[in-house]
């Protein structure tokens, strides 16, 4: 059993970014010092809703027996930023695991919060700024990645989403065709 001490001390160790007077750790850094920790424990997530709109997350901290010892969840809009237009999934997920992971005492120090949450808050509260909704339609870099992503199968597409042309498509079939092909090229 790893002791409180022994986190006390990694955590004196993480380096922290800075934002607005506080000092967060990064969910990488909070990871690999809970492999150092604990490394016979796992890590698992769960999508809990994915609507189009938002998506929702789970992580489970278990120990090498399979027993819970901590749970974060996540929620992030697909429209919250520009990079939440392909990658919401990806950075709620990480959001989660930083949570599950504060839990447990890694990683915290200012505050509970991420980086990456707080930096997201913070742009949702701008006032200047506006990101597309989901039934919004796709311009000129978007338009150019589904043309590369789907190739000769655009035409396919088309007929599947029922629109003339990819200029008709919107965001939330934009990340559906990311998702889907940007998997498959993987």
């Amino acid at each position: 059993m790893v002791e409180l001490n022994k986190i006390r001390e990694i955590n004196e160790k993480l380096p922290t970014v800075s934002l607005k007077g506080k000092h967060y750790v990064m969910v990488k850094d909070r990871v690999n010092a809970f492999r150092e920790l604990f490394p016979e424990w796992s890590i698992l997530t769960d999508v809990i809703t994915d609507d189009g709109v938002s998506v929702t997350m789970k992580a489970t901290v278990a120990d090498e027996e399979g027993r819970v010892k901590a749970t974060g969840h996540a929620q992030e809009r697909y429209t919250a930023t520009q990079i939440n237009k392909t990658s919401a999934l990806e950075n709620c997920e990480t959001s989660a695991i930083g949570r599950a992971l504060a839990l447990l005492g890694i990683g915290i120090d200012d505050s509970f919060a991420s980086a990456n949450e707080t930096e997201q808050a913070q742009a949702q509260q701008n006032a200047g700024e506006k990101w597309p909704e989901p039934t919004e339609k796709i311009s000129g870099p978007e338009i150019a990645k589904v043309r590369a992503l789907l190739g000769d199968r655009l035409d396919d597409a088309l007929k599947y989403y029922k629109v003339a042309g990819p200029a008709d498509l919107n965001y939330a079939q934009y990340r559906d065709i990311v998702i889907k092909m940007g998997a498959s090229k993987a």
